[in-house]
């Protein structure tokens, strides 16, 4: 496997969601309710929202423009699925050094 850095991601709220884009549609969920996630992270680092709808968690430094980084598989490692995204790491600023990258 390999990390690619994929983009940048900007954060205004301190606060990162990842959620699968189909439960943002008009209709599909219910609305997602951003005061409670800020409540929820008033206390802790990240948050679940609803029964496995997304993950919100707190942004290392606050605002900013951070990177973004996927572990990808090759073929090889998939048993012939292609190139797949195993994993993804934003860099909020502490794992710079883990993931051996500097910008």
């Amino acid at each position: 496997m390999r990390l690619e850095k994929v983009g940048k991601i900007g954060v205004d709220a301190g606060t990162v969601m990842v959620v699968d884009p189909c439960y943002m549609r008009d209709g599909a969920v219910p609305l997602i309710d951003i005061q409670s996630i800020f409540a929820d992270l008033e206390n802790a680092q990240t948050t679940q929202i609803g029964q496995g709808l997304a993950v919100a968690v707190r942004s290392g430094y606050g605002d900013g423009v951070y990177s973004v980084y996927a572990l990808i598989a090759s073929p090889e490692e998939t048993d012939g699925w292609g190139e797949r995204v195993m994993g993804l790491v934003v860099d909020f600023g502490g794992a710079r050094e883990w993931i051996g990258k500097t910008d």
